[in-house]
């Protein structure tokens, strides 16, 4: 089982990084909504410590940095950032996890960026009408899927 130790710290942070990476990138892909998206993040990791998750992944959450709406607003290139960031961890942990933990990796940043994408209805007024995952947000999932089946 691969376990922090096994990394170097700038690797480490890469991997640590890229998740909230990816919610950043579905973030900023459409506007409004950014509080509420920001806060199913937070939620996201605590629902992911809630599944109790073992070896690298638990590791890897017991990590999780904090982040801000006032942080996600001024990412300029956001997606770009994401591919970037993820291509970089999918890359360290091909080099040193086992296929087991790149696939829990791959379906826990996944996941996070799809629970953010559904946070929030796109278009919509007052609660009504809107759809959950707008254009724009489609487009980062596919380019968070896209990086992440790079690795």
């Amino acid at each position: 089982m691969t376990g922090k130790t096994h990394f170097e710290a700038d690797e480490w942070s890469a991997l640590v990084d890229a998740p909230i990476a990816a919610a950043t990138a579905v973030i900023t892909a459409s506007p409004g909504g950014t509080l509420r998206e920001t806060l199913s993040l937070a939620r996201g990791y605590q629902q992911a410590r809630d599944t109790r998750p073992v070896g690298l992944l638990r590791e890897l959450l017991q990590s999780a940095p904090s982040v801000t709406p006032a942080q996600i607003q001024t990412q300029p290139d956001a997606r770009g950032a994401a591919v970037t960031a993820l291509r970089r961890a999918m890359g360290i942990l091909g080099s040193k996890a086992e296929p087991e933990e790149i696939e829990d990796y791959r379906g826990f940043v996944r996941w996070l960026a799809e629970a953010v994408a559904n946070a929030h209805k796109e278009g919509s007024f007052l609660g009504l009408g809107g759809r959950r995952v707008s254009d724009a947000e489609q487009d980062a999932l596919d380019a968070i899927d896209a990086a992440l089946a790079a690795g």
